[in-house]
């Protein structure tokens, strides 16, 4: 069984480690890292490592092991598909702390979690808000009822809705704050509709954080802020994500198209697999080295298109692609825009987007602010 006054002990070094790296910095967010079991709602788990991965469970034989790992700052997986893709996770403690501070969510904000996950997001946002303040959702009926019954026995009564996240919770906005503790594709109008003017919104949209602050017209405007990345918003429990191997599997058939193209080396940034995720969401890419050379592949989920990309050297490329899209030419497009803007980070782009849905890129350069896409 779990060791009370260990995991206490456990949890306030956490906090501790957690307060000196910078987040959280504010009281009302320490205390309750200091006083949320982390172990009440992640008790079985699974922590990937250089070696593989490591199964944990807080109730069973090695529960020490298992508790230190509850509170190490580490993405505990907590649910896998049927073809085994990780769908359900309680993430680092780092991030969760930045993006609570981010939120800037105080006593009298009502708030909106779209991902409850475990529930322990839930209970932090409860324990210092309230919980009338606090309503969370998620698609995965298994995971709502996991989180509703560790929320229960430790005490926090959020309202808990199974739904489409996407689709917000109508029936509860208008709300100050929104928290989106998934990865999403786009941001939903929806979401805008239901905050209040000067609500905040913030959410994993491509692999950064946007904090977004919507008008008394109903516009959302915000910088990126940092880099992160959640697993990815579902709308259906039943739906997967195509793995690294369905995507080996659907670029590996006759091309239509064979020519020579220019290399882009630049795939491998960052800043552009941030632009090419936020851009292209649907647009998968797997770099792979084998004995004849570096090999690129692109697969565009939505339409089938996909291009495979071997080195021949420095200069050039055998490009194969086959469907309704030249990928790598779009692909270079972004590249050239990117080093026309003077090759930005991530946290130098804003997001502008309207009560339409219209989304509006645009990034800091040396002589003001341009619009880079609208999408």
């Amino acid at each position: 069984m779990t060791d009370t006054a260990h995991a206490h002990s456990l949890r306030q070094r956490l906090t501790d480690e957690l307060r000196r790296s910078g987040n959280p910095h504010s009281t009302r967010w320490e205390n309750a890292f200091r006083n949320v079991p982390r172990e009440r709602f992640v008790s079985r788990f699974t922590v990937p490592t250089p070696d593989g991965l490591i199964e944990y469970d807080v109730h069973g034989p090695n529960a020490n092991q298992a508790l230190a790992a509850v509170y190490s700052d580490s993405t505990l997986i907590t649910r896998w598909d049927s073809a085994g893709t990780a769908i359900s996770s309680s993430t680092t403690p780092s991030l969760m702390a930045l993006m609570l501070e981010q939120l800037d969510a105080a006593p009298g904000h009502t708030v909106l979690e779209v991902g409850t996950g475990t529930g322990y997001n839930a209970a932090l946002l409860s324990t210092t808000l309230g919980d009338e303040a606090v309503t969370t959702i998620d698609v995965d009926p298994v995971v709502i009822e996991n989180a509703r019954a560790a929320l229960r026995e430790t005490g926090y009564a959020p309202t808990v809705i199974r739904g489409d996240g996407a689709h917000g919770v109508p029936a509860r906005a208008p709300f100050d704050r929104i928290l989106a503790t998934c990865g999403a594709h786009r941001i939903p109008a929806e979401w805008l509709r239901q905050l209040r003017p000067g609500g905040i919104l913030l959410v994993n949209l491509s692999f950064a954080l946007v904090r977004l602050e919507v008008d008394e017209h109903g516009h959302a405007h915000g910088p990126f802020t940092d880099t992160a990345a959640f697993m990815t918003m579902r709308h259906d429990p039943n739906t997967t994500e195509p793995t690294a191997r369905d995507v080996l599997a659907r670029t590996s058939g006759e091309p239509s198209t064979t020519r020579t193209a220019a290399p882009l080396p630049e795939l491998a940034e960052p800043s552009v697999i941030f632009l090419r995720a936020l851009l292209y969401p649907r647009l998968r890419q797997l770099t792979f080295d084998h004995d004849s050379g570096t090999e690129q592949r692109l697969y565009d989920t939505e339409t089938g298109a996909w291009a495979r990309a071997r080195r021949n050297g420095a200069d050039s490329v055998t490009l194969e692609q086959h469907g309704s899209r030249d990928l790598w030419s779009e692909l270079t497009e972004l590249v050239t825009e990117w080093h026309e803007c003077g090759r930005p980070e991530p946290h130098h782009h804003g997001l502008h987007v309207t009560p339409d849905g219209t989304h509006i890129l645009r990034v800091d350069t040396p002589t003001g602010a341009v619009t880079v896409r609208e999408f």
